[in-house]
């Protein structure tokens, strides 16, 4: 059987390569070289997993309302009253809650999702990559992407990121292979319905999703495909304009737990604020911080790259080359692909003016953000003749691959001892916090019984009901200890600490 090589980079007119449509059959070694990647992926996400919630409020709040769809609710039954939930988006929940009754409750089956999920995000990417790069670039692209710690954790946490960058990476997928289906009106007319509704899609497992539904309908619009944008305006606007609602019917109103709330966090009653002349001087020096955060901490430890403790230079040499590749890479895929440019510019937008910047929230943007920076090599190579792109790729990716795979060796090699029948009295499971955390909740399930729910209207109550409703045997009984606070940085929670 025939073998079709993967396309080499457009030409600068930005038409695709001829006979690059439809499917196109892989070399044995890629496939198998990209198998194993994906398997190593996968067993480590699966190893380094969660023995259960952590003491973020957030994985126990999916899980709980996951539980609640199941009776055809979406409540906060921990809470006094049981007021419906009105901040996250429903479609995470859900699906928690279809394996939930697919698999008669099983935990375990939770987390296997997520890490089916974002195994097969990684599978779309590559396939992405080997349409826009020569096709060991793009395995090298697959490799740095596969080892990345964040990405990883992510893997094996029943949280919203691996649904959601499995969902942003089809939508870029399917508007990618739309490109190509020029000669083929109905397959084209299919791919761009799939970019839509996974566009929404996104929208409605996280509310960040938003910005690749507008890169979405800006780089159609661009194209002059007026009906298609119209049509997808006006679907999401009935699917958002309904979750809006509801969240504006249901929201709390305290910050930290109301996106409503959330967007109205800089006023004067704030230290911000506070410290300004006005709400809107407050403001913009909050955007001034997320600007340089992002580029001096959150990208670069992010990809990650490697540090030199003691000095700036190497931050200063990793911000020029990241700027730099990255502004080429997304000169390059502006010809092809304008929502690839799109995207990112509206997700770091929205991050720059949004109360909450926890690191999880780079993680689907990784994978995209290497592809930028290796388009971006091989620009610099087209503009000029003799410049080293395709080295300067692989040697990037070598950097990034060699700095991600111990970080998550040595993760993998401190969890895979993790007793997962006592997870809170093993060290392999949960650091010091966590175990201090499960321990004061255990006793108080013990010890204050009807009385737990108005003991626990504090700032975690998800996490504490959540770990209070498992059965006895699973909970250590101990006596009450105090238990320090955890950083936002180490719990991975969207919200305040």
């Amino acid at each position: 059987m025939g073998v079709v090589p993967s396309p080499e980079p457009s030409a600068p007119s930005g038409d695709h390569p001829a006979g690059a449509r439809g499917w196109e059959p892989l070399p044995l070694i890629v496939f198998a070289v990209s198998g194993l990647l994906l398997a190593f992926f996968a067993g480590m996400a699966s190893v380094t997993r969660t023995a259960g919630v952590t003491h973020s409020n957030d994985d126990a709040l999916y899980m709980l309302r996951g539980d609640q769809l199941t009776h055809l609710s979406y409540r906060e039954e921990f809470k006094i009253e049981a007021p419906r939930h009105g901040q996250y988006p429903p479609l995470w929940p859900a699906l928690l809650a279809l394996t939930q009754l697919l698999t008669g409750g099983s935990e375990v089956a939770r987390f296997a999702l997520a890490t089916l999920l974002m195994t097969a995000a990684l599978a779309l990417f590559f396939d992405l990559c080997r349409r826009l790069v020569p096709q060991w670039l793009a395995l090298a692209l697959l490799a740095a992407a596969a080892c990345d710690p964040f990405t990883i954790i992510s893997g094996g946490r029943v949280m919203t990121e691996a649904a959601f960058t499995f969902g942003q990476m089809l939508s870029l997928w399917a508007l990618e292979r739309a490109e190509r289906m020029r000669d083929d009106e109905r397959a084209r007319r299919r791919s761009l319905v799939l970019t839509g509704a996974t566009a929404i899609t996104g929208a409605l497992t996280g509310s960040i999703g938003v910005t690749l539904l507008g890169a979405s309908l800006i780089a159609w619009a661009l194209k002059r495909r007026w009906r298609s944008a119209i049509a997808l305006a006006a679907v999401s606007g009935v699917a958002l304009g309904g979750w809006l609602a509801w969240t504006m019917l249901h929201h709390e109103g305290v910050i930290g737990r109301s996106y409503i709330a959330d967007a109205a966090l800089l006023t004067p009653a704030d230290p911000i604020a506070r410290s300004s002349a006005t709400p809107v001087v407050a403001a913009v020096r909050n955007v001034d911080n997320r600007v340089r955060m992002h580029l001096t901490d959150m990208i670069s430890s992010g990809l990650p790259l490697p540090s030199i403790a003691g000095t700036v230079l190497d931050n200063l040499a990793w911000i020029v080359l990241t700027v730099g590749l990255g502004v080429l890479g997304a000169a390059s895929a502006w010809r092809r692909m304008p929502a690839l440019v799109l995207y990112p510019v509206f997700y770091f937008g929205l991050l720059t003016v949004w109360p909450w910047t926890p690191r999880r929230f780079f993680i689907p943007l990784q994978p995209e953000m290497l592809l930028l920076l290796v388009l971006g090599a091989l620009e610099l190579a087209r503009r000029y003749a003799r410049a080293p792109g395709r080295g300067v790729a692989l040697a990037l990716l070598a950097v990034v691959t060699a700095a991600a795979l111990p970080q998550a060796l040595t993760t993998a090699r401190h969890t895979r001892t993790c007793d997962r029948d006592a997870p809170w009295s093993s060290e392999a499971c949960d650091d010091a916090d966590q175990q201090a955390f499960f321990r004061i909740v255990t006793f108080a399930r013990d010890s204050l019984r009807h009385r737990l729910a108005a003991w626990s209207s504090g700032k975690r109550p998800s996490r504490i009901m959540r770990t209070a409703s498992y059965s006895t045997p699973r909970l250590p009984s101990a006596t009450p200890t105090t238990t320090s606070s955890a950083t936002c940085e180490r719990t991975g929670s969207s919200t305040s600490c």
